[in-house]
């Protein structure tokens, strides 16, 4: 019996879903298929525990989302000022 889930893509960014469904292969064979409001995820393997491995590494991947949108800025000034240095130490 296989365990199916629906996503909405405005919760749950494209990026987070192949992801955490990248990290259950391990686990359990898996389709993804998408709608119009999201994604449907069906897992082959519906033991409670790979169900709760899914969410926990949807809700990670979530938070690295948010985490990489709110730092892009300074990741970026770092990524320039790292850049600037060594092109100044190459003249």
């Amino acid at each position: 019996m296989s365990y199916v889930l629906e996503i909405n893509s405005e919760e749950y960014p494209e990026w987070v879903v192949r992801n955490s469904l990248y990290w259950m292969s391990e686990l359990s064979a898996w389709e993804l298929e998408s709608s119009e409001r999201g994604y449907q995820i069906r897992l082959k393997n519906s033991s409670e525990e790979c169900i709760c491995k899914l969410h926990r590494l949807l809700n990670d991947f979530k938070l690295r989302s948010k985490l990489m949108d709110k730092t892009q800025s300074i990741r970026e000034k770092i990524i320039m000022q790292a850049l600037q240095s060594v092109e100044e130490g190459g003249k």
